[in-house]
């Protein structure tokens, strides 16, 4: 993770130097959250964990910075909801649970842009980071005949009673269209790190998350 964040800062240093135009803009987006379980005790079970995703958020702010030819790099400062849910029902009653971390996420996709006038149409592709700023898991259900729910705050660190660990980083792969200022893009994040608290090849807990996000530059 800290090779990650070395390279995205001098990757951030180096084109400073190129840049042809620099904007700022302010980001909102719908996510479609979810996370890979893999657990060996569930599997010993012969159960598989099968979460669902959750529909959350993200909003902040922008740099796009133009370079030489039809590239641009930009970098994001956002608040991103990640997270899924998990519902079981069997006959002994009904379970449900939802994860709601929030994160301080820092993409940094490479841009391709083409198009003519103020139409143009970008892919790209970079690392991102993510710090665990807080967040709850809500559980709720009917297990023989009693009631619970409860809401919990998310616990961020390594050891066997916290939730997730609080650095997350993967790669984000986006693509989308802009005109006059305004840009929409579709994006998927890949969470190589594995989250999990007390996570190792046996217990393994990644991030994914697809979104959906317009931008709007403020000064175009």
């Amino acid at each position: 993770m800290k090779k990650l964040v070395i390279l995205s800062f001098a990757l951030l240093v180096g084109v400073a130097a190129q840049a042809q135009s620099i904007r700022i803009g302010i980001r909102g987006g719908l996510n479609l959250a979810n996370q890979q379980i893999e657990t060996e005790g569930l599997d010993l079970l012969n159960q598989d964990f099968d979460s669902e995703g959750r529909l959350s958020w993200q909003a902040g702010a922008v740099i796009d910075v133009g370079l030489p030819g039809m590239f641009a790099i930009q970098p994001a400062v956002l608040l991103s909801s990640k997270g899924y849910r998990f519902e079981e029902n069997t006959l002994l009653g009904d379970f449900k649970l939802r994860a709601q971390p929030l994160y301080l996420h820092v993409p940094v996709p490479i841009l391709v842009r083409v198009g003519v006038a103020n139409m143009k149409a970008f892919v790209g592709a970079g690392p991102y980071v993510s710090f665990g700023v807080g967040g709850k898991v809500e559980t709720e259900g009917d297990v023989v005949g009693f009631d619970f729910a409860n809401d919990g705050s998310i616990e961020w660190g390594d050891d066997n009673g916290d939730t997730f660990r609080s650095t997350d980083s993967g790669l984000i792969l986006m693509g989308g269209i802009e005109y006059s200022g305004i840009q929409l893009a579709l994006s998927y994040e890949l969470g190589l790190a594995n989250i999990a608290s007390n996570g190792d090849e046996d217990n393994i807990t990644r991030n994914r998350t697809l979104s959906l996000t317009a931008t709007y530059f403020l000064f175009d």
